[in-house]
C-alpha cells in the first residue's frame, strides 16, 4: 500500500533519530476527544489536542491483505476515578476514532503533516480500577466490520419512509401480495 507522507514526514523517516508523536481523536456526546503522546498542549490541524505524555497506548496496528477487518485497542492510564463517571455515562459505540503519527523537530515544532495511519469506531470499553487512578481500553474496530453486520432493512413501506420520507413506492406492496395474476388470457 501506498502512503502519501508529505515530504516533510519522509525527510524525518530516514533520519538516524526519530521523534515520532501520536494524535488520538475520538468523539463523544459530550465533544471530541483529542490527546497526543507529547507533554501540554499543541495545536494541529486547527485544534488544541491535550498533552498526555506516556499514558495513553495503543496496540499493534496491522494490515490485511484479505478483505478482513483488523482492530486495535487504545489504552489511556493514570486517569483519575472522578473521570470514570464520564467514560461510563457517555454513548461511544459506534463512535470514531482516528490516529495519527507525526514527527517533531528539534525545536519541539510538529514537522509537515502527521499521517493518518488507522481509523475504526469504538466498540467495547474496558475499565481497570486500581486505587486512585483508572486504566481505560478501548478497542476500536475497523470499519469493514460492518460487513459481517446484518441488515435490519426490508423492501417494505414502513422503512422507504423511515428511509426517505414521503416516498411512497412500497405503498401498495402488501395490497398485491396475494392477488392473483391471470397471464395469457383476456
Amino acid at each position: 500500500m501506498t502512503r502519501d507522507l508529505t515530504a516533510g514526514m519522509q525527510a524525518e523517516v530516514v533520519k538516524t533519530v526519530l521523534q515520532p508523536r501520536f494524535f488520538f481523536e475520538a468523539q463523544f456526546d459530550s465533544g471530541t476527544l483529542r490527546l497526543w503522546t507529547g507533554i501540554g498542549p499543541i495545536t494541529w490541524n486547527g485544534v488544541e489536542w491535550t498533552g498526555a505524555g506516556g499514558l495513553v497506548g495503543i496496540s499493534e496496528l496491522a494490515e490485511s491483505q484479505e478483505l478482513k477487518a483488523v482492530g486495535f485497542t487504545i489504552t489511556l492510564s493514570g486517569i483519575s476515578s472522578s473521570i470514570i463517571s464520564i467514560a461510563l455515562a457517555e454513548d461511544y459505540q459506534g463512535r470514531p476514532v482516528n490516529v495519527w503519527i507525526g514527527a517533531m523537530s528539534d525545536a519541539g515544532q510538529i514537522i509537515a503533516d502527521p499521517h493518518k495511519i488507522q481509523g475504526g469506531r469504538m466498540d467495547v470499553m474496558e475499565i481497570d480500577e486500581a486505587g486512585e487512578t483508572c486504566t481505560v481500553s478501548v478497542a476500536v474496530e475497523g470499519r469493514l466490520i460492518d460487513l459481517e453486520r446484518a441488515r435490519e432493512h426490508r423492501y417494505e413501506h414502513e422503512d422507504q419512509i423511515a428511509l426517505y420520507a414521503g416516498d411512497l413506492f412500497f405503498e401498495y406492496g402488501p395490497s398485491i401480495q396475494e392477488k392473483p395474476i391471470v397471464w395469457g388470457r383476456s
